[in-house]
């Protein structure tokens, strides 16, 4: 991650160790303890980003908020930042999601973001690229074929047989077939 966006985090948004607020915490309860810190930063316009030591906790606060969140009602948009590797092995199909996250957060689509410290300080495009980075198309919407394959090639989107995992296409005859990381499913154009 880039210095101007560690500068960021620490100069416009939320943050507080995590030991301050649960201090001897069960980690069980530890996402129910931060309910009101988190509520606090969301009603004053911040992201809360919360950095714990590995991806297993990262994934358990994270599963406990979104719990809470559905028993409370709370409409916060919380999303977890993936590793996109854990030592020497490549974590299979985190690039995409990892992708999708980054871009809800140059958009300012989250309101907390949770991560271990490895997903945060892994390599990361800078938030203006990610902006640049997107196709939008419409119903009714003409565009070039090949210049819209040209452009998820330019992507890092997979060709492939057949469209299964998010950051994939795949073309048939006139037909392509696109799995955005920030869709739920393909779409076929």
């Amino acid at each position: 991650m880039s210095s101007a966006i560690l500068k960021k985090i620490q100069k416009n948004l939320f943050f507080r160790q995590i030991n301050s607020v649960t201090g001897n915490v069960d980690e069980s309860v530890a996402a129910a303890v931060l309910l009101g810190e988190f509520a606090r930063a969301i009603d004053s316009g911040k992201t809360v980003f919360m950095v714990l030591p590995r991806l297993d906790h990262a994934e358990e606060i994270f599963r406990q908020l979104k719990l809470w969140q559905k028993a409370f009602a709370l409409p916060w948009r919380t999303e977890l930042l993936n590793e996109m590797q854990r030592g020497r092995f490549y974590i299979a199909g985190s690039e995409a999601e990892r992708a999708r996250v980054l871009t809800k957060i140059a958009h300012r689509e989250v309101d907390i973001v949770i991560a271990s410290l490895a997903a945060l300080l892994a390599p990361a495009p800078e938030p203006a690229s990610l902006k640049n980075s997107e196709i939008v198309l419409k119903v009714g919407d003409t565009c070039s074929f090949t210049g819209l394959l040209e452009q998820l090639i330019a992507l890092d989107y997979d060709d492939e047989y057949e469209v299964t995992n998010s950051g994939e296409f795949s073309r048939r005859g006139g037909i392509i077939d696109v799995f955005s990381p920030d869709a739920p499913k393909p779409a076929r154009i």
